[in-house]
């Protein structure tokens, strides 16, 4: 697993940031005393939200399925109109 980290001070604060397999982490440290606050956290849920989003595309392709199953419903139909046709030109040799 390869770590680069950088350290750097910027308006009184220390900014250190550490990439782990693509991902970045930031930690920022105050050099007066004070609280941290690590983002990383924060990158995680939105990894969590991306997978959503492509189960979201799956549905979609469902749907375009279900229209190709009604096209071939239509062709059934048109094929009931042309047997209809048929037995009107029976009718039409008993009337002769």
């Amino acid at each position: 697993m390869e770590t680069d980290s950088q350290t750097s001070q910027s308006a009184g604060n220390e900014v250190s940031q550490e990439i782990v397999l693509g991902y970045v982490s930031s930690v920022f440290r105050p050099i007066k005393e004070g609280v941290e606050v690590e983002q990383s956290d924060t990158d995680v849920e939105q990894r969590d939200t991306g997978g959503e989003q492509a189960d979201t595309g799956v549905e979609h392709a469902d749907t375009c399925v279900e229209q190709a199953d009604t096209s071939f419903e239509q062709a059934g139909t048109g094929v009931e109109q042309r047997e209809t046709g048929v037995e009107q030109a029976d009718t039409g040799v008993q009337h002769a």
